[in-house]
């Protein structure tokens, strides 16, 4: 195989956290040819994909109720399969089309294993390159990482998130279902849109195309400058072109926070 093939491939065989750090270089233009960061951009959401079964049984046990106690239906293909969670579509009992966030088997063990041996490397690193500060650099990529396979807290930020763009109706957050959201599922509202790397995306009217560009970047500086909350895991497959010329931000589960100081 090719070798951004095989690079690729080695971090899905290494675990979720070293595909988070393709996700990161997947974004590095400015560093790497775009032979590897395209190659890497598949590990932002066409990741293996866990059993439905077992997807079923975790939300069974996580909400404690049989599945049809609560939706309606779920799609057993996923919309996605990213490093930690693998998306599917489904509908509430009440009708609603939401989709549902689920923590993959497994992944949170690995998660803590990989902590430890990157806080040793760390601190190995510091003595070797300590203005670079790697021990500052690891400790939050993995402090980061660990958050994020609690849901309740992707939860917690959609709701900030919400309130904080209340007065901005073309900025768009997924609404959490909290009576079907525990640490390892969330169910959020079903955003519909293209992917701003699509190629539908890519032909819409250049007007259109430079006022979601406007639009976006508003958002983004509102969240740093205004909030002190901001989305912490900005690439393609956690943004969307919504109709009507709005925007939507999804997986919410790396949320960085700037205090007044």
């Amino acid at each position: 195989l090719p070798f951004p093939v095989q690079f690729r491939r080695r971090l899905e065989l290494l675990g979720p956290t070293f595909i988070k750090l393709g996700q990161i270089l997947s974004l590095r233009a400015d560093l790497l040819p775009e032979s590897i960061t395209s190659e890497l951009r598949n590990l932002l959401d066409r990741l293996p994909v866990a059993p439905f079964d077992v997807i079923t049984a975790i939300v069974e046990r996580e909400l404690g109720r049989p599945a049809g106690a609560m939706y309606a239906w779920i799609d057993p293909v996923p919309l996605g399969s990213a490093s930690i969670a693998q998306i599917h579509r489904a509908r509430t009992l009440d009708g609603d089309d939401v989709v549902i966030k689920v923590v993959k088997p497994g992944i949170r063990e690995v998660l803590y294993r990989d902590a430890r041996l990157l806080r040793g490397l760390g601190a190995i690193l510091q003595w070797v390159i300590p203005h670079y500060t790697p021990r500052r650099i690891i400790r939050e990529f993995v402090d980061y990482t660990l958050r994020e396979v609690d849901l309740r807290r992707e939860a917690d930020s959609a709701a900030t998130f919400a309130a904080n763009f209340a007065d901005v109706p073309d900025v768009v957050f997924p609404r959490v279902h909290r009576e079907l959201t525990a640490r390892s599922v969330v169910t959020m509202t079903f955003l519909d849109g293209l992917r701003p790397d699509s190629l539908e995306a890519q032909r819409l009217p250049l007007a259109v195309r430079e006022r979601l560009v406007d639009l976006g970047a508003m958002a983004i500086i509102r969240m740093l400058y205004q909030d002190g909350v901001f989305h912490a895991d900005l690439h393609p497959g956690n943004l969307l072109v919504l109709p009507g010329g709005k925007v939507g931000f999804i997986d919410l589960g790396m949320v960085g926070r700037l205090d007044p100081e």
